[in-house]
């Protein structure tokens, strides 16, 4: 794999570990967990498949409420030009 691909999936999985780690929703769930007596662990793993080719669009990338959403959450604005 590509250096810079590389890179770019690990600052990836950084942002989006920290974007969990953040999220008041995650931390009150947790405390709940925590408070039953119970304390669970998850990782969020970021990959390419092998002989992954290069992908093109041509055209905007229409994003739905719920993409939009999922993106706020993982601290990812968008913008529309």
């Amino acid at each position: 794999m590509k250096q810079r691909i590389a890179e770019l999936l690990q600052r990836l999985q950084e942002s989006m570990d920290e974007a969990i780690a953040d999220s008041p929703d995650v931390a009150e769930v947790m405390t709940e967990l925590e408070n039953e007596g119970v304390c669970p662990s998850f990782s969020v793993i970021v990959n390419v498949p092998d002989g992954l080719e290069q992908v093109t669009r041509d055209g905007p990338l229409v994003l739905t409420p719920s993409d939009e959403e999922f993106l706020k959450d993982m601290g990812i604005t968008t913008q529309y030009a």
